[in-house]
């Protein structure tokens, strides 16, 4: 009897984990995210390429690490699309509502905590993904807060 081979995602993928270039342009080009950019918000900015969200931006993923080398002369890392993220509230939200980005500090900047900032955000029709706040205080610079995608 014959072996068969059966196609399985990988540990990372069933995590949510997924690898992409990064930045808006390419490291030569100063357009590219860093250590620095890890926790942050990133959103779709070219095929096979995330870049950092802005304020009120619905994430697509989360940078979880960036690789010391280049592809192609672009960054390139981890981005976490799915499943639960630890962030920091940017004002008041309630438990079970819908968050977006709120303004990050600028590429290759880290934030004061290393956490990605999110804001209440109503859902639109447009949004291609959705994250909702499950865990936290609900209270503005909430640290302890964690999303989920849904």
């Amino acid at each position: 009897m014959a072996n068969k081979v059966k196609l399985m995602p990988t540990v990372s993928e069933l995590n949510g984990i997924v690898p992409a270039r990064l930045g808006t342009d390419t490291v030569a080009n100063a357009g590219h995210l860093t250590d620095a950019d890890i926790g942050k918000p990133l959103k779709i900015v070219a095929a096979d390429r995330y870049g950092l969200c802005a304020d009120g931006d619905v994430p697509e993923g989360w940078l979880v690490s960036v690789n010391p080398d280049t592809d192609s002369g672009y960054a390139y890392g981890s981005v976490q699309t799915g499943n639960m993220v630890q962030v920091e509230l940017d004002g008041a939200v309630t438990i079970g509502a819908l968050v977006a980005a709120a303004a990050p500090a600028a590429a290759r900047t880290a934030e004061d905590n290393g956490l990605g900032k999110v804001s209440a955000h109503t859902g639109t029709a447009t949004d291609k993904a959705r994250w909702q706040l499950v865990s936290g205080t609900g209270l503005d610079g909430d640290t302890t807060a964690v999303i989920k995608r849904c």
